[in-house]
């Protein structure tokens, strides 16, 4: 059950890496999510 605990300790970091990434954003990831819905909605602010 440690394994798996690891693994998925270890997708949701390699996720939130690559989303940090993928905006651009490298220091503040509150700006790339807002960013990321802003995209996803069409532009809005």
């Amino acid at each position: 059950m440690a394994i798996l605990q690891s693994l998925t300790a270890f997708l949701l970091l390699f996720i939130y890496f690559f989303s940090c990434v993928y905006t651009g954003y490298y220091s503040d990831p509150v700006p790339a999510a807002l960013k990321a819905e802003g995209v996803a909605g069409g532009g809005r602010p």
